[in-house]
């Protein structure tokens, strides 16, 4: 199983999930770990303004393929469209506090503290 967190500096998780400059990645079968760009935070200036013409719908869409085999997310907060995108493709998501190290919302996620977010019916 893969864990995602967002990050803005590989040690803490980052406070907006759609912002955030990288996606620490957790797999749980191997242990192994890996710091993945948002490629949406790393473009160019120009780039940025025709992502923001297509909305938030567009950035949903590019991080869902640079998560596309993550199976949970934990994050501090994450708006609506990503949540709708991200459970549409069959992603668990999971909110941290604020300002904490991601070390520390591994532990709460393993130890079952942290609260899940449900589909909306």
């Amino acid at each position: 199983m893969k864990i995602s967190i967002p990050t803005d500096d590989g040690e803490h998780v980052s406070e907006a999930f759609g912002h955030a400059r990288y996606f620490w990645i957790l797999d749980t079968d191997t242990h192994e770990t890996d710091l993945r760009n948002n490629i949406e935070m790393h473009n160019t200036h120009e780039h940025m303004h025709s992502i923001h013409d297509h909305g938030r719908h567009k950035r949903a869409e590019i991080i869902a393929e640079i998560l596309k085999d993550v199976e949970i997310i934990i994050t501090s907060h994450i708006g609506k469209p990503m949540i709708d995108k991200m459970l549409s493709e069959g992603k668990v998501i999971y909110i941290a506090p604020k300002k904490i190290k991601i070390s520390d919302a591994l532990s709460l996620y393993f130890n079952g503290q942290l609260r899940k977010i449900k589909q909306e019916a």
